[in-house]
């Protein structure tokens, strides 16, 4: 079961100024991938996943490193919810008025995406080390899951002017309810997900950063 600590970093003018460069650069390097995609889909064509990695992965290793495949392998993944969406919607497992929207791009977002063995996790001292940067970054409050650590996102709040680091987490002692139900999330901007349940359940989620838990708006049968 995968769970996640929301904590917020403490740090340095230095510290902040680097994060905001490595966080454009990996908005360039989203947009650019989703870019190669989205003509794909256009021209009615597979997406082919694989090449367009490759392609940015060999323009943005220099500056991300390893990470740049991060980037892409995130992007994939709303590819692929987008598909499964799609599909839903033809076989009429959505509402009517919901219609599956492409990945869109990172204009005024500012993230860092780090693959989950490119960072340490330093507990005791509160310290996140960013193994490929050369960035130590602290942060407060304490971690309520433990566990195989997953790949790393780093945001920044522009409204409270604040970093926050999601750190997932392999956890396995939590109960898991085994209904063998498979989900589908369309990422949007108004709303910030669409999440659609093979059981016929969908759930809205308000738009907008927040450290804390999503907040579910409405659910309805189908």
């Amino acid at each position: 079961m995968k769970r996640t600590n929301v904590v917020k970093l403490v740090l340095d003018k230095g510290t902040h100024e680097k994060l905001i460069t490595l966080a454009s650069a990996t908005a360039k390097c989203w947009n650019e991938v989703n870019w190669l995609r989205m003509q794909q889909f256009k021209e009615g064509v597979k997406v082919d996943f694989n090449s367009t990695e490759k392609c940015v992965y060999r323009k943005y290793k220099n500056m991300l490193k390893v990470n740049a495949s991060q980037v892409a392998r995130k992007n994939a993944e709303v590819w692929r919810s987008f598909f499964v969406l799609i599909k839903e919607k033809k076989e009429s497992g959505l509402p009517k008025w919901f219609k599956p929207r492409p990945p869109g791009y990172w204009r005024d977002k500012l993230m860092l995406v780090i693959r989950n063995d490119r960072y340490k996790l330093d507990v005791e001292k509160r310290k996140i080390i960013l193994k490929d940067f050369g960035l130590v970054l602290e942060f407060r409050g304490k971690l309520k899951w433990r566990g195989k650590q997953g790949r790393l996102e780093i945001f920044y709040n522009k409204a409270r002017k604040r970093w926050y680091a999601y750190i997932p987490m392999e956890v396995e002692d939590v109960p898991l309810k085994q209904n063998g139900l498979k989900t589908s999330i369309d990422l949007g901007i108004a709303n910030l997900s669409t999440v659609y349940v093979e059981n016929g359940q969908w759930f809205l989620f308000k738009g907008g950063f927040s450290p804390s838990p999503i907040r579910v708006l409405q659910q309805e049968d189908s």
